[in-house]
């Protein structure tokens, strides 16, 4: 395929495109041939999620990468947790300012986080929204169910089962950081999965 350094990890429904590019322009085309082989392939097509695990050198890690540890020990209550942790460390779901449309920038994440929720669909998924605590409370409590509410549609839509995943807003209710600054507003920003 031109990408010898590429992998794949099949579970399921679940593809997660494995491998350390050594760029990312390397990882772009990759991803897109990946992609488009396992779309075209009789046992692939649109029902198979593709997830981006591939890392750059001496860069970004893949967002699959904890999908593809979980493939390999299991879904237990514990793996699936860390799985979601690990996949959302340091990233969020990004969703227009004031809104719950979420943005296209976090679509690779979260195909990774639907792809933990396929092989962790035996427990229930708890999606919890978020916010900071600019605005009126009531607004955000809103918001941030919106918010969950749109997460876990956009997991169901791509074959999580509706049973296993329960949204829940939180509002401003539980900031990680109480300080009035843009660092600690970003970290409150936030979704959870608790599995």
């Amino acid at each position: 395929s031109g990408f010898p350094w590429m992998g794949l990890k099949l579970r399921g429904q679940v593809a997660t495109l494995t491998g350390t590019a050594p760029s990312a322009d390397a990882k772009a085309a990759a991803f897109s041939a990946g992609a488009a082989a396992i779309a075209a392939h009789p046992q692939g097509g649109p029902g198979v999620l593709v997830v981006d695990g591939i890392s750059v050198e001496g860069g970004e890690r893949g967002v699959g990468e904890a999908l593809v540890q979980l493939s390999d020990s299991g879904a237990r209550l514990d793996t699936c947790q860390r799985a979601f942790t690990d996949t959302m460390a340091g990233r969020n779901i990004q969703f227009e300012s004031g809104n719950a449309r979420i943005s296209p920038v976090s679509a690779r994440l979260l195909d990774a986080v639907t792809g933990v929720a396929k092989l962790c669909s035996g427990f229930v998924i708890e999606i919890g929204g978020h916010t900071d605590s600019r605005g009126a409370d009531d607004f955000n409590l809103r918001l941030s169910q919106e918010r969950a509410d749109a997460v876990r549609a956009y997991l169901v839509g791509k074959g999580v089962p509706e049973e296993s995943l329960l949204s829940v807003g939180y509002g401003e209710t539980r900031p990680i950081d109480p300080a009035l600054t843009a660092e600690a507003y970003e970290k409150n920003r936030r979704t959870e999965f608790k599995v």
